[in-house]
Parts: C-alpha cells; sequence; structure tokens
C-alpha cells in the first residue's frame, strides 16, 4: 500500500497538484557550536559565520581555522552561492581554459556563468583563485538574487553616495553596489573600497545578511516544470506550475514554445530545441538563466503517455469553438495512427463535447490557422490543465489512488522521496487553493518573425522575468 501512495504522489507532484519542501538555502536546524579558535576577536562577523557554517555555505581552512581575515577567492564565493542555490546540476563544458572538470569548484563557475551570476575575462580565462573584489562581490549576490527570484529593495540612487569613494566604482558594478546598500548588506564604513579584496568574515556576515534581509515568501514557492514531448523530441508544451503556499495558490505559466533564444555552443535556436538537444535539465537551465526563476523540479510526457492520463481520469468536457473542430479531430487522428492506438470517433460540432485523451492532446495541440497560433494555443493548454485540476479536487481517495496508479507509469521526472512527507501533509489544503494563469513572454513582448519559420524574436527578457516573478511570488 505504500508504495501504491508513494507513486501517487509522484504523479500528482509531476502535474503540480501537490508541492514540496524546497527553501532558498539549508536552515540551521540547531547551531553548531563553531570549532573554529581563530575567530574569537570577530564578534561582529560571528553571527554571519555561525548562520554560513550551520547551513553547510562556508566551510574552515581547516578543521579547526576559519582564516576569517583571508580574502575570499572568486572561486569560493561562487561555491558559497552555488550552494545556498540548492547545488543546481550543471554539465562542465570547458567554458574556461583554467577551469578543469576536476576543480572542486568548476560546477559553481558553469552555473554562474551560464545564468549570468558572474562573468570572466575576455581571453577565455577565468582566473578563480584570484581575490574576489568588493564590487564583484556585489554583483555576485546581486544576480544569485535575481536568478532565486528573491523579492527585494531596488537600488537606491542617493543611500551609496554615504561613502566617500563612490564615484569609484565601476559602471558595470553599479547597479549591484546600489542594490546592496538599499538592502542593507553592504555599507558599513566611511569606504567602499571597490577593487579591494573582500574577507572571509566579510563574506559570510554579507551573504547572511543577503538570506535574511531579502527573506520573503519565495522560500513557500516550489516551481514544478512540466514538459509535453512530440515525436521528435522537441517540447511542444512546456508549462511551469508554481505553488505558493504563502498566498494559496496555483500559477500555470506557459512559456511559449518558438521563442529565439541561444542555446549555448548551438547559437539561436526556437526554445522548444533545448529539450531536444539537452533533455529536462539543459530547458531548465535557459529557462533560469533566461528568465531568472529557479527550477525545483521536473516533470515530462511523450504525447501517448499525456493521452494514457486523460483517459486514465475519464476524460474532460471542453468548450469546443468551431474553428476547433477540424483541428482538435485531425490531430487525434495523427496521435493514434502514430502511436498504433485504436481510433475513437471525433467531435461533429462546436460546443461542449467529452473529450478522451487522444481528443484532448488534439485540442492542447492546435496551432496553425486558428487564433494566434501559440499564444492560443497555450491558452487552450491552461484550460485543460486547469479542468484537470477541478475534476481531481472532487475526486475520492480510492478513484484518486486508481487514477494515479494507472497514471504513474507514463511520467519521468525528478522527485527525492523527501518530498512526499510535506506532500501528505500538504493534501487536503491543495485543494483548496486558487488558480491563475500567464503566458511567457507576454502578448506584445516579440515580433512573430516569417523569415525564421514564424520565430518569436526581440523579447525583452528583463520585462518577461518580473511579469512572470509578480504573478508567481505575487
Amino acid at each position: 500500500m505504500k508504495d501504491t501512495i508513494k507513486k501517487a504522489l509522484v504523479t500528482i507532484l509531476a502535474f503540480a497538484l501537490a508541492i514540496g519542501t524546497v527553501a532558498f538555502a539549508p536552515s540551521p536546524t540547531e547551531a553548531a557550536d563553531l570549532p573554529f579558535t581563530d575567530i574569537s576577536s570577530y564578534g561582529w562577523a560571528r553571527d554571519g559565520i555561525q548562520y554560513v557554517y550551520d547551513c553547510g555555505l562556508m566551510k574552515g581552512t581547516t578543521a579547526t581555522t576559519f582564516d576569517p581575515a583571508g580574502n575570499i577567492k572568486r572561486c569560493d564565493t561562487l561555491v558559497t552561492l552555488w550552494r545556498l542555490a540548492g547545488e543546481p546540476d550543471t554539465q562542465i563544458t570547458g567554458t574556461f581554459k583554467d577551469v578543469y572538470a576536476n576543480n572542486y569548484f568548476a560546477k559553481a563557475v558553469e552555473w554562474a556563468v551560464s545564468t549570468d551570476i558572474f562573468f570572466g575575462y575576455d581571453n577565455g580565462k577565468f582566473k578563480p583563485l584570484e581575490n574576489a573584489t568588493r564590487q564583484d562581490f556585489a554583483i555576485m549576490i546581486y544576480n544569485t538574487c535575481e536568478y532565486l527570484g528573491r523579492p527585494s529593495l531596488p537600488g537606491d540612487d542617493e543611500a551609496y553616495k554615504a561613502v566617500a569613494d563612490y564615484d569609484k566604482i565601476s559602471d558595470y558594478a553599479l547597479e549591484a553596489v546600489k542594490w546592496c546598500y538599499s538592502n542593507g548588506i553592504m555599507g558599513q564604513g566611511s569606504l567602499f573600497k571597490p577593487d579591494q579584496p573582500i574577507s572571509r568574515a566579510e563574506a559570510a556576515i554579507m551573504i547572511s545578511r543577503m538570506v535574511k534581509n531579502t527573506e520573503s515568501k519565495e522560500k513557500d514557492v516550489i516551481n514544478i516544470l512540466m514538459m509535453g514531448i512530440d515525436y521528435h523530441s522537441y517540447s511542444d508544451a512546456t508549462i511551469l506550475v508554481s505553488i505558493n503556499k504563502t498566498d494559496k495558490k496555483i500559477v500555470f505559466t506557459s512559456l511559449l514554445r518558438d521563442v529565439f533564444m541561444e542555446m549555448n555552443n548551438l547559437g539561436m535556436l526556437k526554445f522548444n530545441n533545448a529539450f531536444r538537444f539537452g533533455g529536462p535539465k539543459a530547458t531548465a537551465r535557459i529557462i533560469e538563466k533566461e528568465y531568472g526563476v529557479h527550477i525545483d523540479n521536473y516533470a515530462f510526457v511523450k504525447f501517448n503517455e499525456m493521452a494514457n492520463i486523460f483517459d486514465a481520469l475519464g476524460g474532460l468536457d471542453i468548450d469546443v469553438k468551431e474553428a476547433e473542430v477540424e483541428g482538435v479531430n485531425s490531430l487525434a487522428a495523427e496521435m493514434q495512427r502514430s502511436y498504433k492506438a485504436e481510433s475513437t470517433p471525433g467531435i461533429t460540432s462546436a460546443g461542449f463535447s467529452h473529450l478522451d485523451g487522444y481528443h484532448l492532446m488534439g485540442y492542447c495541440r492546435i496551432r496553425k490557422g486558428v487564433g494566434n497560433g501559440d499564444f492560443d494555443r497555450t491558452a487552450r493548454q491552461r484550460v485543460v490543465f486547469t479542468k484537470m485540476f477541478e475534476k481531481i479536487k472532487t475526486m475520492s481517495f480510492p478513484d484518486l489512488l486508481a487514477f494515479f496508479v494507472v497514471a504513474m507509469p507514463n511520467v519521468k521526472h525528478n522527485l527525492k522521496a523527501a518530498d512526499f512527507s510535506q506532500l501528505i501533509r500538504m493534501l487536503p489544503t491543495l485543494c483548496t487553493y486558487t488558480l491563475e494563469t500567464q503566458v511567457i513572454p507576454e502578448d506584445g513582448n516579440y515580433y512573430m518573425d516569417p523569415l525564421l519559420d514564424y520565430a518569436l524574436t526581440g523579447v525583452d527578457f528583463r520585462s518577461a522575468s518580473t511579469l512572470m516573478k509578480q504573478m508567481i511570488y505575487g
């Protein structure tokens, strides 16, 4: 029985009908005694050192020393922030000549560069062992908060001018430094010293301030990336499901498949290529990089697998428009032939119809010749998922288990066993949550280019990211 329940819960998570526990940073359950003998004269930094040590973000230089006066290196700063972000799995691509796959900091550096948190030098080197300067440290923590969607105060144009050398801050770091001053992370002292190194004690206290001063309900949101995969391994449908425990809401964010964006070493391609060339992890990394929203988990299904899941649910009643009837029927028939599935009758007229699995998939896939292309297609997908959620809320527990036992084998995911205890506690509450939907990038924030197979170009990703986060985090 336990295995049955566990399988059921995996599928609930896969369809964003449940929640796990993912915080901004590890939270210490009990403060450990610090083993360091060299911090007695650093009372001002003790709380920060205690925090980063208890959370596993920074370690000592030996078993008994922290080296508080020692300068923190560029690579070690990024390792700390990488741990803070939950150690995202990152592919080592050999971006820099001086960062090797066996370096303890390799994943952290690749993660930071691939998500625009930090950067290397024009000569192809990163210089990982160089000391992090104060202004570069400001950039790293500012961009990490942006990456994780942490709401915070905007940079103040005046606060940072309290230091006498504010005019020495480089233009590329100015926005980050303003943000650090506005959020109380930096600003103690009469000089900023932008090009000077930062000590390990200073790094510890500033990172603890960054977490505490931008404390928000982000830690109560889990983002699950859901993908529907077509015959050729493209992500035909991508929906980010965000479950916000603080606001008691679930947000369905449809990500347009035809957005033209940088695919690492592959150049500019449509977004739906991410899964084909890199799988779910690459898709998640690109979303994190371009939209600045952290992905906690992912789940994906193929067309025929999703049709099986809809059938296990007993189908759904959908209000089909006149212009959509032909597309629903033709796409359903095409998929049934391709997957050698039993043919089922199509719909004969517009209006409310009870659709089986393949006809629901046909409804979700209509793109060309009906309405505003991918924009309307993603709207139809959100209609189906909303109706699916509403139907599941009304099911008895035995029916719910029966549905999930049938549906589970169709879902691939990266969920861990630790998510399930929290899920069990959340199930009754989850069904009371409200649903909100959005599409990103928003209408008007792109140009459909006929010369690039109608790719969506000219996207302002900062604007799209801001809009996306507002709805997800409130």
